[in-house]
Formats: C-alpha cells, sequence, structure tokens
C-alpha cells in the first residue's frame, strides 16, 4: 500500500473506534442514565452519606478523620474523600427528614465513574488484541449487564464503583508494562502507575485486595510472559496488599456472622459461585438481599449439588489452558473480583448473605474479556447477531432494574416481593411506612420482620418505636425491653443501643415506673451527653424515684 492508502486505512480504523466508543457510552448511558435522578436510599446512604455530619458540610477536618479513623468496619478513605469532595457541592436547603444534600450529584457521580470503568475496560480489550466489534461487545457487557446495577444505583455503592475503576486503571497500565517489557523497552513509569492504582483501589474499598491475581493471569496467560518473569511482578502487588488485608480483617468487626466449620467453608465458596455463574447468564430477579446465609445454605442443602457447576467449569478452563488460555485468564479474572467474600472469611454482610450483586462489580469484567475472544475467534454473522440480541435484552432488564432503585417505598417493596424472608426488607419499609406516617402499615412490615428473625434487635426496637407512636404502649414496653436485653446479650451487635434505651426509659417514666427507667435513661444518657432533653429526664426520673414509696 501507498503512504496514502495507509494514511486512509488509519483515519478510517480511528474513525470507526470513535463511533464505536461513542456508541458504548451511549447505550450505557442509556441503560444506567435514569439513576442520575433517583432518591438516596435507607439502606446504608443514611450513615455514609445523607445523615453523616462529617458531610454537613465537610472540611479538611473530614478528610483527616477518614484517613486516620476506619468508620463502619471498613477502612475506605479514597471514598470518602470523594464523598466529601461532592458534598461540597450538593448542599441544599435541609428537608423534612433532615437531608441537606442533593442525592442527583452522588448518584451522576457513580454514573460518571462507571462510564470511565466502561472506556479503561475497553481499551484492555483492545490491547490485548481483541478486534474492535468484540471489544465493544466485551466492554458493553460489562457496562450494561443488570448485576452491575446495584453498585452504581446505590449512592454508597461508589466504593464498589471507585475501587473497581482504580482497579481497572491498575490492570491498564500493568497490561502496558508487560508489552512494554516483551517489546524489549521496559516502562518502569507504567509499574508504578500500575501500583499506585492498585493501591489507591484497596483504599476505596479492600477487596481489590486480589487483583494480583488478575493481573498474573493476563500476564501468564494472554501475553504469554514467562512464570519467572510475572511472578515477580504479582508478588511485588501481593506485598502491597497483604499489610491492608490486615488492616481491614482488623476493622471489620464480623464476630456476630455465624461461620460453619471450615472443611464446609469451600461448600459455601461453590455455593455462592454457583449463585453467581447462575445471575450472569439469567439476571432475574435482582435484590439487595438474598438471605443466602452460610447457615441458610447448609440447612436447604444447596451446597451440596450446586458445586457440581463452578468446579465443572474449572475443570474445563484448565483443561483447555493450552487451547484456549485467555478464557482460563477470564475465570482467574472473575474470580479474583469476589474472592474475598465468597465465605473463606467472615465479613458483616454476611450476617444478612454472602451472596450481593455489588461483589460483582470488578469480577464483571471477566464475562467481557471471554465474550470478546469468543467474538475475536468467530467472527461470524451468527455469534455476532446473537450477541447484539443478547446485549440489547440485557440494556432492557437494566432499564428495569434502575426503576426499582427509584426511591425507598420502591426500591424495599420490590426487595419484600422477590424474598419474603428478608427481614432487613421488611424493617426498611416499615421505617418507610414511619416516616409517611402510616403506622398501621409499618407496625404489619415491623411485626413481619421480627417474626422472621426475632434475634434481630433493630427489628424488635423499630416494632417498638412504632408501636410507641401508636399509643400502643403496653406492647411497646414489651418490645423495647426485648431489644435493650438482646443488645445486651449481643454487645457487637447494637444498631439502636442509645435509642432504645431512651425509648425504654421514656415508656416506663410513663408508666410511673421510675426507679426502673433510670438505669436505662443513665446507659442512654451516658452515650449522648449533649441530648439535653434526656438529661432532663433523667433528673425527673431520679425526683420522682426519690419521692416514690419503696415497693411502687
Amino acid at each position: 500500500m501507498t503512504s496514502a492508502q495507509l494514511e486512509s486505512s488509519a483515519t478510517h480504523s480511528r474513525w470507526q473506534e470513535r463511533v464505536a466508543v461513542f456508541a458504548m457510552i451511549t447505550l450505557t448511558a442509556l441503560a444506567m442514565g435514569r439513576l442520575c435522578i433517583n432518591e438516596f436510599i435507607m439502606w446504608d446512604d443514611p450513615s455514609t452519606v445523607h445523615q453523616n455530619p462529617w458531610l454537613q458540610p465537610p472540611t479538611l477536618q473530614t478528610i483527616i478523620h477518614y484517613w486516620t479513623t476506619p468508620t463502619g468496619g471498613l477502612y475506605i478513605p479514597v471514598t470518602y474523600t470523594a464523598w466529601a469532595t461532592i458534598a461540597l457541592f450538593a448542599q441544599v436547603p435541609r428537608d423534612e427528614y433532615g437531608v441537606a444534600l442533593n442525592p442527583w450529584l452522588f448518584h451522576s457521580a457513580n454514573v460518571l465513574c462507571h462510564l470511565l470503568a466502561l472506556l479503561v475496560a475497553y481499551r484492555i480489550l483492545r490491547l490485548l488484541n481483541a478486534d474492535l466489534f468484540a471489544a465493544f461487545c466485551g466492554a458493553l457487557l460489562f457496562g450494561v449487564h443488570p448485576v452491575q446495577v446495584e453498585a452504581v444505583a446505590w449512592v454508597s455503592g461508589l466504593k464498589d464503583v471507585l475501587s473497581g475503576l482504580l482497579a481497572l486503571v491498575a490492570l491498564w497500565q500493568y497490561v502496558l508494562f508487560s508489552l512494554a517489557d516483551i517489546r524489549g523497552r521496559p516502562s518502569l513509569t507504567r509499574y508504578i502507575l500500575a501500583i499506585a492504582a492498585f493501591l489507591l483501589a484497596m483504599l476505596a474499598k479492600p477487596s481489590a485486595m486480589a487483583l494480583p491475581l488478575a493481573a498474573l493471569a493476563i500476564d501468564h496467560w494472554i501475553l504469554q510472559r514467562s512464570w519467572r518473569r510475572a511472578l515477580p511482578a504479582a508478588i511485588v502487588w501481593l506485598a502491597i496488599a497483604l499489610p491492608i488485608a490486615l488492616l481491614a480483617r482488623h476493622v471489620q468487626d464480623a464476630s456476630n456472622t455465624p461461620m460453619p466449620a471450615l472443611y464446609l467453608r469451600p461448600l459455601i465458596v461453590c455455593d455462592s459461585l454457583a449463585f453467581y455463574l447462575e445471575k450472569l447468564i439469567w439476571p432475574v430477579p435482582l435484590i439487595f438481599d438474598y438471605s443466602r446465609t452460610p447457615a441458610k445454605v447448609l440447612a436447604n442443602g444447596w451446597c451440596y449439588w450446586d458445586w457440581i457447576f463452578p468446579v465443572s467449569l474449572a475443570i474445563f478452563l484448565i483443561a483447555g489452558a493450552r487451547r484456549r488460555p485467555i478464557l482460563l485468564a477470564a475465570g482467574v479474572i472473575f474470580l479474583a473480583g469476589c474472592l474475598p467474600v465468597l465465605g473463606f472469611t467472615p465479613a458483616m454482610f454476611q450476617y444478612l448473605s454472602t451472596t450481593a450483586d455489588h461483589y460483582l462489580y470488578l469480577s464483571m469484567f471477566g464475562p467481557a474479556l471471554a465474550l470478546a475472544w469468543l467474538l475475536s475467534n468467530y467472527p461470524t454473522a451468527v455469534p455476532r447477531i446473537f450477541t447484539c440480541g443478547v446485549l440489547a435484552l440485557l440494556i432492557a432488564l437494566t432499564i428495569r432494574q434502575g426503576g426499582y432503585w427509584k426511591d425507598d417505598f420502591t426500591f424495599f417493596s420490590h426487595d419484600t416481593e422477590v424474598n419474603p424472608d428478608s427481614y432487613t426488607g421488611f424493617i426498611n419499609l416499615g421505617g418507610t411506612y414511619q416516616r409517611q406516617h402510616n403506622l398501621p402499615a409499618a407496625i404489619a412490615a415491623f411485626r413481619r420482620a421480627v417474626a422472621i428473625n426475632p434475634q434481630y434487635p433493630l427489628a424488635v426496637g423499630d416494632l417498638a418505636s412504632a408501636l410507641n407512636d401508636a399509643g400502643q404502649f403496653d406492647e411497646a414496653i414489651l418490645y423495647a425491653w426485648q431489644a435493650v436485653e438482646l443488645q445486651t446479650e449481643h454487645p457487637n451487635l447494637r444498631p439502636n443501643w442509645p435509642q432504645d434505651n431512651e425509648l425504654l426509659g421514656e415508656l416506663l417514666v410513663q408508666k410511673g415506673r421510675f426507679a426502673q427507667a433510670i438505669p436505662y435513661l443513665q446507659t442512654a444518657a451516658g452515650l449522648e451527653p449533649d441530648n439535653q432533653h434526656l438529661a432532663k429526664e433523667l433528673i425527673e426520673a431520679k425526683n420522682h424515684a426519690a419521692t416514690q414509696p419503696a415497693d411502687k
């Protein structure tokens, strides 16, 4: 070809690439864009963002606090720095529920980070020799699969999206580093950038600690670097990850999470993988609480047969490593993305469920890589048409799934309809009704939550609060006392310890049982020393108790 022809071909190729990137962003924005106008959800969002006093408004002290202090069982200073930055621009007049932040800016930040992650995923696929159409479809699978909705739609899910974005940036730079080494032009800068992005990814969410496995899989099975050359770089990453992994284990108190015997945990891990593979193939229905605890999995016997699916897939990938090494790498990437939360070790959320959609955010790069390989190696009409049809269906399902995150009522109603055993769903649905002043519906939801799990103090305490608001004081005392007793027995599980003690004390005062009320009011006052109303109540209770007959 002449130089003019080569230049024309390169220009045509660049034009096609730009069209592909534009289409990819547009389709993903179509699938996820509606999330930008959703409300906050009363699932972690109050404590992390909209009721967080450190963000009302944020200051330099806010940043220092989160870089020096683990919060909520997690050390995620990069994510809190991002939330603080958004909060600077999201201040609005406080509404009737005390919310003084605009949720649209937080949701838009999630969507923006997701679009950036999409672009990085696409770039990695192109570097790994996927053709234009294959890389487009692979990245689009990462961008529009419905399991990605939870991380993107949930304001508190920014930790997953931001960590996933930074992890993909780390892989991107690592691939460039390895390619430069293969070409005989080692680039220390690329390796340093990869390490920096990896470190930031773990500081956005520690579960990125397994990323070295993904990097090693790409390095050896796709780029074909020898173990001797690939292992040292991965070992350095593991050395960096170890202290953050130990810190994460230290700050996350999962002592109340019941764990099966060590020999049973591989079955729990396989069950989690089988569940995720099922949702990967057929992502309907998707909810935030699957109630798939280790105890429930063992009691139902699921793990005694569903291990066959992930184990058979692993055997297939390993056996075909010579002919299809990229598929083995894709499988390792999928595993690495969710490895820390599969059930080998306890995690706080495992008290409710071992599985959750947002755990798969980074893992979805594995299926994206596998699809890109498939389309690159079988560039015929049938697989391409079929892939386009599947992606169109996934976009429709994602748009539908995003609608369930519109507001509290829609979100928790959907959860409880799909999973009637979701006591957390009923607790939050009851809270939604209570904020709407629909006390009969709130009480009914709280009763359902208590019936499902009578040992969960938050459900019991919320029922007591609703009964108190409804003027059913005798029954409110019964449940308030039960909530306090449950939290006394389990000091590491105290969701509303000050509030429940205060409520029980107030109810006893209302019944004229002042001496009995004093210990509960004292406990609450000790935890809330600035609560002047509570301090006054305690003084009045003591004064009445002093003048009350001893047998009262």
